[in-house]
């Protein structure tokens, strides 16, 4: 699977994608699903959706964060040099919480973290379906072009640890929902606004998100302390620090 000119074209003006297709092979996939209910089942007191890094801990989903499918979509947007920087999986609970509206970069802003905030793109794979009865993601079409100007306040209420602020007096009536079936996934620019509906269903609503950035991109050490980063594809430019080794591809 790659992007076409038509979808980076989409995702450039827009700040998404919505590639057709299946990222992994059946086999593949149904392998990452029962990593991701391994996590989720020991998850302890944490809340489904605040399982951030998980690769910190369980190599074995290096094997899909460093995969050529996930690197081919990414390097069109990112350039041959690639950066691993986060993973985090997002299991919203059976009747649970909405996610409220955030950039993913503003968080990375307010602790001063990257060189850089533009070039960021998260992979959103759906494992169990998408809809939004269980709780799909929404984004703002071309908010990722004026992302300086949001406005952002405490969070209200009950929100996931990893949210603890909110976008003020969001418009929605633009907000665009990512249906999405079983292994088809997203790809959003880390500055476009968006935000999750409440899971009104029974199941829990699985993905697992990986995101990117170009090696020309350094993070501030003194900031991300106990961070690590693979270089998942081409070249080091000398901006970080890199975890040596990964799965053979």
């Amino acid at each position: 699977m790659r992007l076409n000119s038509a979808e980076l074209r989409h995702y450039a003006d827009r700040g998404y994608c919505l590639p057709p297709g299946q990222l992994f092979a059946p086999e593949r996939l149904a392998r990452l699903a029962a990593v991701c209910d391994e996590h989720i089942a020991a998850r302890g007191e944490l809340a489904g959706d605040d399982l951030d890094k998980p690769h910190f801990a369980d190599d074995r989903l290096l094997e899909f964060l460093l995969a050529d499918e996930v690197l081919g979509l990414v390097e069109p947007i990112c350039g041959p040099d690639i950066v691993l920087g986060s993973s985090h999986l997002v299991a919203k609970e059976p009747v649970g919480r909405a996610t409220p509206w955030h950039e993913d970069t503003a968080y990375l802003k307010f602790s001063d973290t990257l060189t850089d905030y533009t070039q960021m793109v998260s992979v959103w794979l759906s494992i169990n379906g998408s809809t939004e009865e269980n709780g799909c993601m929404r984004v703002l079409p071309g908010s990722h072009l004026d992302a300086d100007s949001t406005d952002y306040v405490e969070v209200e209420g009950p929100a996931p640890i990893s949210f603890t602020r909110e976008i003020r007096a969001v418009d929605e009536s633009e907000a665009v929902s990512f249906v999405l079936a079983p292994g088809q996934v997203s790809l959003h620019d880390g500055r476009i606004m968006h935000a999750s509906f409440p899971n009104r269903s029974e199941d829990f609503r699985i993905g697992f998100v990986m995101r990117y950035f170009p090696a020309t991109v350094g993070v501030n050490p003194e900031r991300m302390v106990s961070h690590r980063l693979w270089l998942a594809r081409g070249h080091s430019h000398g901006m970080n620090t890199y975890v040596s080794g990964g799965p053979a591809r």
